[in-house]
């Protein structure tokens, strides 16, 4: 089968399994924060792994993955979608699964978007795509607050271990632990590697910043997808009548 050319469109990147998450408390404080990464995936198995190598997703080969703390995975649904409230920054890598379908796709953070893409994957079929998350002053990983990442963090963050965390988003705490100990000094010194290597061209696109999400338009895009949901759903039983 010839190659389809993406296609993209603006869909909002929010599921029932989301909203039902944040109403329930367990991300409540993931929109509030600057650093969070999410992506939407309609219909398409994905493994998305952050800069330090940690999994999150599904594919036949590997089952369900979650080795990031505090991350939301929707799970193997009509919709599929992930949120990491405190992403670390550095390359990501998304690899997607086809399932003989067309298939919507794309992640996002607050900062910037990639939209969504629509795309034929046949079963079997995989496609890879890179999103790069960049530093937040103060944010993961840059615990001296001086806008980067270096030897300089690693170096202020062993001089201050053992400790407990200052909050769920101290910026030392890269195991999301709770302490901060010699675990994450070592996470830290492999992050500074990887953040100011070399990256390979990033095929996403960066659109335009992603805009402060309020309750309703949690509800509208919540309402959208649902609707969405509900045509596949019809278009399925149609198909075995």
């Amino acid at each position: 089968m010839a190659s389809r050319k993406p296609k993209k469109t603006r869909v909002p990147l929010l599921s029932p399994e989301l909203l039902y998450q944040i109403t329930s408390g367990h991300v409540a404080t993931a929109l509030s924060l600057n650093e969070w990464v999410q992506g939407f995936f309609d219909p398409t198995d994905f493994i998305i792994t952050d800069p330090l190598g940690r999994r999150l997703g599904y594919s036949a080969a590997t089952g369900a993955l979650n080795e990031t703390s505090g991350a939301f995975y929707s799970g193997d649904g009509l919709l599929r979608q992930f949120l990491i409230p405190l992403a670390i920054p550095g390359l990501y890598k998304i690899e997607l699964f086809g399932l003989g379908e067309e298939a919507n796709f794309g992640i996002a953070s607050k900062k910037y978007g990639v939209g969504m893409e629509r795309q034929y994957l046949g079963s079997g079929e995989s496609r890879v795509i890179y999103f790069l998350k960049e530093v937040e002053p103060g944010g993961m990983g840059d615990v001296d607050g001086d806008g980067d990442v270096d030897a300089d963090d690693v170096t202020f963050l062993a001089g201050i271990i053992p400790r407990f965390a200052s909050g769920s988003n101290d910026p030392g705490d890269l195991n999301g632990d709770g302490i901060l100990d010699q675990s994450d000094v070592t996470l830290l010194q492999r992050l500074t590697e990887v953040v100011n290597a070399s990256y390979p061209q990033i095929v996403t696109s960066r659109a335009e910043p992603v805009p402060v999400i309020s309750v309703w338009g949690l509800l509208m895009m919540c309402g959208t997808l649902i609707l969405i949901g509900t045509w596949r759903i019809r278009r399925n039983r149609e198909r075995w009548e």
